[in-house]
C-alpha cells in the first residue's frame, strides 16, 4: 500500500482532515454526476459520504438537513477546502466568532472521511445559540432549522462586501443579507411581485429576497404536479393594502425572478390547522425549468437537477420523524439517510410522494 493511501486511511479513522492535505479550492469540480474533487493524495471512493449521524435525542430534523447540505457540491467544496477560513468576519463582527461555522465544518468533513456513524455532539451544542428553541430536546421543524442554519453560516462570514448580482433591487437584497458571502452566492434569490388592484387597477411592485422559496401545498384527492403548484404560486390573487383605495382589496399578483440561485431550495407547506396535508405530488428529478419564471431580459438559463430531499412522517412538523434522500455527488446514485442508517434507493427522471417537504435543486 502506498504511503499516501495509508496516511489517508489513518486520517479517516480519526475523522478529520489534516491541514497538510487541504485541497486546492480552484481545482474542485462542483458538478453533479462527476467526481466531486480533483484530489492530490487520494480519490473519493463510492463509500465516502455514505455514513449516518447519531440521533442525540429528537435531532432527526437536524440530521436530515445536515445530510442534504453535505451533498451540496458548491457548499461542500467551500467548507472542505477550508476556504471559508479566509472569509470569516473580523473578531466582534462574526455572530459566533466563527465557532458555529467551524463546528459545521467539522461535521461536514467527518461525513466524508469516517467509515462509521458520526456523533455531531459539538455541532448539537452550537445550534443552541442559533435560537432558544434548540435549547431543549424536543422535535423541531426541519425547514425552520434550515433557515436558522443557513443564516447562521452567513452571519459568521464577512458581510462588508457589496457585490451582488446584476439587476437586483439592492434595497431588498441588502436589507435581507447585509452583505455578500459564499452563502448568498449559492443560495440567495430575489423575486419581484407585480400587483394590480382589482378595484382601481392601480399597479405596484415589491421585491423579496430569501434563501428559499415557500409554496403552499394543495389539498387534493389525486396526484398533483410540482410544476402546477409553482405555476399557481407565480400567478395568484391575494388581499393587499391598496394605497389608492386606502383599504385592503383583492389583487392579482404575478411574480418573476430577478435573480435565481445556484442552489434552489423549495419548501412545500403541508401543515394546516387539522394536521398535515398528505397529498401525493409528482416532482422532476432531472429537469426543473425555472427559466420561464425569470424576469424579461435575463438570458441566463435556469434548469435544475434534484440532489437532496428532506422528508417527514407524522401529523405535524414538530413531531414525527425526518430523514433525507440524497444523490451521491460522484456516482449519482441515490441513498436514504435515516439517522445512523444509510441504504440505497432508486429514483427515475420523475418521482412521486407525500412525505417530501424540502427540496434541494442545483442549477445545471
Amino acid at each position: 500500500m502506498k504511503f499516501e493511501h495509508f496516511f489517508m486511511d489513518y486520517i479517516s479513522n480519526i475523522c478529520c482532515i489534516s491541514d497538510n492535505l487541504l485541497l486546492d479550492y480552484k481545482e474542485m469540480v462542483p458538478i453533479l454526476g462527476r467526481t466531486l474533487f480533483s484530489l492530490h493524495v487520494n480519490k473519493i471512493d463510492d463509500l465516502d459520504g455514505m455514513v449516518g449521524l447519531q440521533n442525540l435525542g429528537n435531532t432527526c430534523f437536524m440530521n436530515s438537513i445536515l445530510q442534504c447540505l453535505n451533498k451540496s457540491p458548491l457548499l461542500l467544496n467551500y467548507i472542505i477546502s477550508d476556504h471559508y477560513k479566509l472569509d470569516i468576519a473580523k473578531p466582534g463582527a462574526a455572530r459566533f466568532e466563527g465557532n458555529f461555522l467551524r463546528a459545521f465544518s467539522e461535521v461536514m468533513k467527518k461525513l466524508w472521511t469516517s467509515r462509521m456513524e458520526v456523533t455531531p455532539a459539538v455541532f448539537r451544542n452550537s445550534i443552541k445559540k442559533l435560537n432558544s428553541i434548540y435549547q431543549g430536546f424536543g422535535q423541531e421543524d426541519a425547514h425552520e432549522f434550515y433557515n436558522h442554519l443557513i443564516n447562521g453560516l452567513h452571519e459568521e462570514l464577512d458581510t462588508t462586501k457589496k457585490s451582488g448580482p446584476k439587476g437586483i433591487n439592492q434595497a431588498s437584497w441588502y436589507d435581507f443579507c447585509k452583505g455578500d458571502t459564499k452563502i448568498t452566492d449559492i443560495f440567495a434569490m430575489q423575486m419581484k411581485h407585480n400587483y394590480e388592484c382589482l378595484e382601481c387597477y392601480s399597479k405596484s411592485t415589491e421585491y423579496h429576497t430569501s434563501f428559499d422559496m415557500s409554496l403552499p401545498m394543495k389539498k387534493a384527492f389525486r396526484t398533483i404536479n410540482m410544476e402546477d403548484i409553482i405555476e399557481d404560486f407565480i400567478e395568484s390573487t391575494s388581499n393587499n393594502m391598496c394605497k389608492k383605495c386606502s383599504k385592503l382589496t383583492l389583487h392579482n399578483c404575478k411574480k418573476e425572478f430577478v435573480h435565481l440561485p445556484e442552489v434552489l431550495v423549495l419548501y412545500f407547506q403541508r401543515a394546516e390547522k387539522l394536521g398535515k396535508l398528505k397529498t401525493e405530488m409528482q416532482y422532476p428529478v432531472e429537469n426543473l425549468n425555472f427559466t420561464k419564471y425569470a424576469i424579461k431580459g435575463n438570458p441566463k438559463l435556469a434548469t435544475y437537477t434534484l440532489y437532496a430531499i428532506c422528508l417527514h412522517a407524522g401529523d405535524c412538523a414538530t413531531s414525527g420523524h425526518y430523514w433525507a434522500e440524497c444523490r451521491h455527488p460522484k456516482t449519482s446514485e441515490w441513498n436514504k439517510y435515516n439517522d445512523t442508517r444509510v441504504s440505497s434507493i432508486l429514483k427515475g427522471t420523475t418521482a412521486t410522494g407525500s412525505r417530501e417537504c424540502v427540496f434541494f435543486y442545483q442549477r445545471k
